[in-house]
């Protein structure tokens, strides 16, 4: 964690203020003040527009009764972007930019889903209920396990009561 910390608070400020510096050389330090305020300006745009789409699909998924796994990394790589966009520079823009526009998005929210199985025990027990089957299963899948418990008090040391068996079926 160490390393990633030294990267986002000092390796990334002071590139962006060496990429603010060559621009400013290049166009000008008011050139250069007016395109991070349009980039900023651009992005928030785009953030709202996204954004309003990514709650929409997130809501249709809940109605249809789907997990909205891939609504929920959407709405995170949004957010992350809109992060981006408010920090001043060009590489941070340009990097939240990317987020935003959804063909770059929908390329990394695969690389997401893939890396990380967040959703595999929702996706597990919608399979469980006879929600269907998934494209390409994750291997993690353990929907076909069934473990029975038992509730205990702790703390009162008591056990709730246990249902009636139901009777043998006769032949």
């Amino acid at each position: 964690m160490g390393p990633i910390l030294f990267i986002v608070f000092i390796v990334v400020p002071l590139l962006e203020l060496f990429v603010i510096i060559q621009v400013g050389q290049v166009v000008g330090a008011p050139a250069t003040i007016l395109a991070l305020l349009a980039i900023s300006l651009v992005g928030a745009a785009l953030v709202r527009r996204e954004g309003l789409k990514a709650w929409q699909r997130f809501t249709q998924a809940l109605a249809e009764g789907r997990v909205p796994a891939g609504e929920v990394v959407d709405g995170a790589l949004l957010l992350f972007g809109g992060a981006l966009l408010l920090t001043p520079g060009f590489l941070t823009d340009a990097l939240g930019l990317a987020l935003l526009i959804p063909l770059t998005r929908a390329g990394l929210r695969r690389l997401v889903r893939r890396r990380v199985h967040v959703f595999a025990p929702l996706a597990s027990a919608r399979n469980a209920r006879g929600g269907g089957s998934r494209k390409g299963a994750d291997r993690h899948d353990r929907s076909d396990r069934v473990v029975d418990v038992e509730v205990v008090d702790v703390e009162r040391n008591e056990t709730p009561p246990r249902k009636p068996e139901p009777p043998p079926e006769s032949e």
